[in-house]
């Protein structure tokens, strides 16, 4: 079965070390798993394409994900064991890697856009195969009450908003 992953919004890279271990496991049990580590942000140019299959495999299954895009900025995690966080348009994220090897496997290709003017850039390919290779997220408690912790804080300091005023705006979406 192949599925297709549409509208990604952002793309964030992880060191492997800083995951939680056995997500994979975890998420085929559909264990919640969240990431509560520093990540750094990806640019891309046009539209990311994540493809997610499913194979069965000697009564077992297994599956992997590709995840392409292209970037104008040098990317320099190729040699690095690092996974990847994917934000779609519906809200959802996925975790593309775990701790435990194997790990994703990073390929870059420099592109070089024809002379009539397209610029140069890098084409990224990541794949992992695993028993659970596109693990759902769940935002952490501490993300989606960020706005209200900083609204709590800027009251304390000046006390000139009312309880209203601070409960007002909480819509805000968390960082991930």
């Amino acid at each position: 079965m192949k599925q297709i992953l549409p509208g990604i919004l952002r793309l964030q890279v992880v060191d492997c070390s800083l995951l939680p271990p056995n997500v994979s496991l975890k998420s085929k049990a559909n264990l919640p798993i969240s990431v509560l580590a520093d990540t750094t942000e990806i640019s891309f140019v046009g539209s990311p394409k994540c493809e997610y299959n499913i194979k069965n495999d000697n009564n077992s299954t297994s599956e992997k994900t590709i995840l392409e895009f292209l970037t104008d900025e040098y990317f320099p995690f190729d040699e690095q064991n690092v996974a990847f966080i994917i934000s779609c348009a519906s809200g959802k994220s996925y975790l593309i890697g775990a701790r435990e090897s194997p790990f994703p496997v990073v390929n870059v290709k420099e592109i070089i856009g024809p002379p009539s003017g397209d610029s140069a850039g890098f084409q990224i390919e990541i794949s992992w195969v695993s028993i659970k290779s596109l693990i759902p997220l769940i935002l952490s408690l501490v993300a989606q009450m960020l706005p209200l912790a900083k609204k709590v804080i800027l009251w304390q300091k000046n006390s000139t908003l009312n309880s209203k005023d601070m409960l007002a705006d909480t819509t805000s979406t968390p960082i991930m």
